[in-house]
């Protein structure tokens, strides 16, 4: 018990017998079995559970101020870092958005070979952002957050575009070369292209 950890007798350099307590202060603290570490730094993890459809970037954005005016607070040799969904989720982009820029060089190359005209080329292009409208009208009412899934999606549905004004280009292009009007060539194909 406490109070017998407090009377325990310590000898002294003089010979006598002091309690305990009169050199240390004996309570009860609750305290972590196990000092944990990240990096081989023992380290103190705040977890927390998100409520709803609320992405923890977003969270994590909110709670910056509140977070950096704690870090300014912290003596030397102490230090903030986010981990857990965010971390990973970064991990995750960043090797996707290193290899962005050679996904569009390499696919608008492959749409120039084909294609065989700047001009088709810039036309292709031009519809993908329309594909942005349906997104925002699924995603505002539902409010539904942009996240990784929903960025996948639109990268699917951009593609699914581009390939449909590809072929439709290309629709145009054969009944044109059979010798109908341009403007007649564009309508037809047009029809055909959305009957299921």
């Amino acid at each position: 018990s406490i109070e017998t950890l407090q009377n325990m007798q310590l000898p002294t350099g003089n010979g006598e017998s002091i309690p305990l307590a009169a050199v240390a202060n004996i309570r009860y603290e609750l305290e972590q079995p196990t000092v944990w570490r990240r990096d081989r730094i023992p380290t103190i993890t705040v977890r927390a559970g998100l409520v709803g459809d609320v992405l923890p970037a977003t969270v994590v954005n909110e709670l910056k101020p509140s977070v950096d005016a704690f870090i300014a607070k912290l003596p030397p040799g102490y230090s903030v870092e986010t981990a857990g969904s965010v971390e990973e989720s970064a991990k995750s982009q960043g090797p996707i958005a290193a290899v962005v820029p050679l996904m569009l060089f390499v696919m608008a190359t492959i749409l120039m070979v084909q294609l065989q005209s700047f001009q088709r080329l810039f036309l292709v292009v031009a519809v993908a952002p329309l594909g942005l409208i349906g997104v925002v009208a699924a995603l505002v009412p539902s409010g539904a957050p942009l996240g990784f899934v929903a960025i996948l999606g639109v990268l699917a549905l951009i593609g699914i575009l581009i390939r449909n004004s590809v072929i439709l280009i290309v629709q145009i292009e054969d009944l044109v070369a059979e010798g109908k009007d341009r403007w007649a060539a564009v309508i037809e194909a047009t029809e055909h292209r959305m009957r299921p």
